[in-house]
């Protein structure tokens, strides 16, 4: 018995060391493919791409791999500066979901995403352009390498 309890309590520590690699506060140090903003969705990576006349959410696995996005639906709440859009995301790329809407990208910008890929269960993000940290290299000063899974 005490093998077993022994077993899920190094398993239960594992897994929160690779967790804490995902955290929003790391995700913000890392250099995003396309320039955006990175959350942890589940399984997933979401990079949130704001330009002046779409949301962009492009969807990768832990490793950095494209994930499918055919048959995925998505919204996305967005409010920059003081105006608030309800967008929808539909899929135009590999891993790419899109949504039209305009949008200055001088002012502040918060989004929360809600995507479901096909066969899963809807996954969230919440994002905060202002707290990325562009240019900061990852604490071990090479972006996402090293990171374990």
């Amino acid at each position: 018995m005490k093998k077993i309890q022994t077993l899920i309590l190094g398993l239960a520590l594992a897994l929160s060391f690779g967790v804490s690699a995902h955290t929003d506060e790391y995700l913000d140090t890392v250099s995003a493919p396309h320039g955006g903003q990175l959350r942890m969705a589940g399984g997933s990576h979401y990079e949130l791409v704001v330009k002046p006349d779409a949301i962009q959410v492009f969807v990768t696995d832990h490793a950095g791999n494209a994930t499918s996005v055919k048959g995925a639906k998505g919204t996305a709440t967005v409010i920059a500066g003081l105006q608030k859009q309800n967008i929808t995301l539909l899929p135009k790329d590999a891993n790419l979901l899109e949504g039209v809407g305009k949008f200055d990208p001088t002012k502040p910008v918060k989004a929360i995403v809600n995507i479901q890929l096909s066969g899963q269960e809807p996954q969230q993000a919440s994002f905060d352009i202002a707290k990325l940290k562009r240019g900061a290299e990852s604490p071990n000063g090479d972006e996402h390498q090293g990171h374990k899974h």
